[in-house]
């Protein structure tokens, strides 16, 4: 009894460890840009989702909770009746299309570095370009904001009535960074 629990239990790990590697390339080539089905039902989910929006906002109704907490449409006159199951349809559609476009771009954002190489090259190239011709002219902003707070707090504190005593306490504790 304990040798057959052994092998099966043996053989079941070995079956699951042989079939659970998904690879890189099997998850990328879901990306929209990869798969035109993928990208075919991303548009009509999408599209549903926004078109029952749109008829949603242009006929002026909303969707809301009733009573017994069944989502349910209502207009400037009240609830419209018999819409119970109506509201439960386009809440789905809105919600799945939701879901299904943050899929999509996660899908696609993630495996950018492996569809589009060249892409991602020229995107990294011009962060590195913006850094180091901005990373000076962040510095000097800094000290700029700096100086004017440093003024606007002497100020603030002058017409509140601070003493000169105070006031070198409160620079000594600044300069130590003391709170």
């Amino acid at each position: 009894m304990k040798r057959k629990f052994m092998l099966a239990a043996g053989l079941a790990i070995t079956v699951t460890c042989a079939h659970s590697e998904v690879t890189t390339e099997v998850v990328c080539s879901y990306a929209p840009s990869q798969s035109a089905t993928v990208n075919r039902i991303g548009g009509l989910v999408g599209g549903a989702a926004v078109g029952t929006e749109a008829t949603l906002l242009t006929s002026g109704m909303t969707i809301v909770s009733h009573s017994s907490g069944a989502p349910i449409l209502t207009g400037a006159g009240g609830y419209i009746a018999g819409t119970m199951t109506g509201a439960l349809v386009a809440t789905t559609v809105v919600t799945v299309g939701l879901v299904a476009a943050g899929t999509a771009i996660t899908v696609e954002l993630a495996c950018a570095p492996k569809n589009h190489p060249e892409l991602v090259k020229q995107v990294m190239d011009g962060a590195k370009e913006y850094q180091s011709v901005s990373k000076g002219k962040l510095e000097e902003l800094a000290n700029v904001v700096r100086k004017y707070q440093t003024v606007t707090q002497d100020k603030f504190y002058e017409l509140m009535g601070e003493t000169w005593y105070q006031r070198m306490i409160r620079k000594a504790k600044s300069g130590l960074g003391i709170s």
